[in-house]
């Protein structure tokens, strides 16, 4: 079964190149968290989305837009 949703694009961590979804309208700096290794991300590119390390010191909000894994067919 393939899983699909038009509205979330694959990017990868630059940590341990895990695959993360984050939605279409996500916004540059908006920060991600590595689903595999926790490493703290922020989207430094919109087209396509490019994630890299989370700067120190710099907070753009507090809310993680990383798309939780799909647990099973629905």
């Amino acid at each position: 079964m393939i899983w699909y949703r038009p509205d979330v694009v694959k990017v990868r961590c630059p940590e341990c190149l895990a695959p993360i979804w984050v939605r279409e309208s996500i916004a540059q700096w908006a920060p991600v968290t590595c689903p595999e290794c926790h490493t703290a991300l922020e989207v430094i590119s919109l087209n396509p989305p490019v994630l890299d390390y989370l700067q120190a010191g710099i907070d753009h909000d507090d809310s993680d837009h990383s798309i939780p894994p799909a647990t099973g067919a629905s």
